[in-house]
């Protein structure tokens, strides 16, 4: 069986106070109360609860052994470098943007790295005039 990592956008502070404690995460994917967890309900409805990860980039680089995951989903904008690849084995990553933003919210991403181990993002519409050097894909 496949397991899926979802490592959420970083750019709206989610290590931050009550949102930066794995109490309010566990809750948000239990109960909703997060719009950007859409993907990961998706996720967690067609393929279990068990096949699912939800985690935060700080996360990744407090582990002491690298995470396993054959599908790496990453959110942008996001903060998420090498140095967070180097705790993570995976087979496939994918990009995600849950904004709202008219084309692609890279934000501060350092999007050369991001787009060198992708060419995938999902993205909650598409606009047939945009014009990008990688795929498109829809979010559920």
């Amino acid at each position: 069986m496949d397991r899926y990592t979802i490592v959420i956008s970083d750019a709206a502070k989610h290590d931050k106070g009550y949102r930066g404690t794995r109490a309010f995460w566990w809750l948000a994917s239990r109960f909703g109360a997060y719009a950007e967890l859409g993907l990961y309900w998706f996720l967690a409805e067609y393929f279990g609860r068990s096949a699912v990860t939800l985690m935060r980039p700080s996360e990744l680089l407090q582990r002491s052994r690298p995470h396993e995951t054959d599908w790496l989903f990453v959110g942008l904008p996001t903060s998420f470098s090498a140095e967070h690849l180097r705790h993570v084995k995976y087979r496939r990553m994918v990009l995600y943007d849950s904004t709202d933003q008219h084309g692609v919210n890279f934000g501060n991403s350092d999007t050369k790295f991001l787009m060198s181990e992708t060419d995938i993002c999902l993205k909650n519409f598409r606009d047939r005039r945009w014009d990008f050097p990688y795929r498109i894909g829809f979010l559920p």
